[in-house]
């Protein structure tokens, strides 16, 4: 348990120093959060000895950016700097998968923080 909670921080800290330079403020604390989110509720099932939250946690996770990679491929929606694969963002999929696992799993004292 205590070696998933440093791994998790560990990983965390590597994706806040990997963003530092990111182009602003909102795109860094985006990117943080697209990790730090689904960090968390895993982290939580782990916590809370609930294994069978983490499999469903992990299973709809899995599903979403899936997904996502899917129809960004299939859509071709231009970005504002005219790159590619702007639709649909993986970075508020990734917080919502988080945010609805945590309010449906565990009420809306862990749900409404992440939201």
């Amino acid at each position: 348990m205590k070696w998933v909670l440093k791994k998790s921080i560990g990983l965390m800290i590597a994706v806040i120093y990997h963003n530092a330079l990111a182009s602003t403020t909102l795109e860094t604390v985006g990117d943080i959060g697209q990790i730090a989110l689904p960090i968390t509720a895993a982290s939580t099932t782990l916590f809370k000895s609930d294994f069978k939250g983490f499999s469903e946690f992990a299973y709809s996770y899995l599903l979403s950016t899936a997904s996502v990679h899917l129809l960004k491929y299939t859509v071709h929606r231009e970005r504002p700097n005219h790159g590619n694969q702007s639709f649909p963002s993986g970075h508020t999929a990734n917080g919502f998968v988080a945010a609805s696992f945590l309010q449906f799993r565990y009420g809306w004292k862990y749900g409404a923080p992440a939201y």
